[in-house]
C-alpha cells in the first residue's frame, strides 16, 4: 500500500502544476479515526498514512493542513469514531482561516 499511495499522492500534486501552472497547494493530514471502525484504524493514520503524506508534503514543498492534530480532541463530534460531523468541519475550517 505504502509505495502505490506515495507515488498516487505525487502524482495527484503534480497534476495541479501542469502546464506551467505554480498554484498553491495544501495537503492534508486525516482526521483521527477515534475508534476502530469501517476496518480503520488510528494506528493506520498515525503509522503509515501520515507519514507517507509527510513525505510528499517535504518532497513536493507543499503546504500543510493538520487534521490530526486540530481534531485530536473532538470525538464526541462524530457519530462513528471515524468521520467528523459537517458542523465540526466547518469549525475546524473556521480555526484555520483565522488571521
Amino acid at each position: 500500500m505504502g509505495s502505490e499511495f506515495y507515488n498516487n499522492y505525487i502524482d495527484f500534486v503534480n497534476t495541479f502544476r501542469q502546464n506551467g501552472r505554480k498554484p498553491q497547494i495544501y495537503v492534508c493530514f486525516p482526521p483521527p479515526a477515534w475508534v476502530d471502525n469501517f476496518g480503520i484504524t488510528n494506528s493506520l493514520f498515525r503509522d503509515s498514512i501520515i507519514p507517507l503524506i509527510d513525505s510528499v508534503r517535504r518532497v513536493e514543498n507543499v503546504l500543510l493542513i493538520n487534521w490530526y492534530q486540530l481534531m485530536d480532541t473532538m470525538f464526541a463530534y462524530s457519530d462513528d469514531g471515524i468521520h467528523p460531523l459537517e458542523l465540526m468541519e466547518l469549525w475546524a475550517v473556521g480555526q484555520l482561516i483565522q488571521f
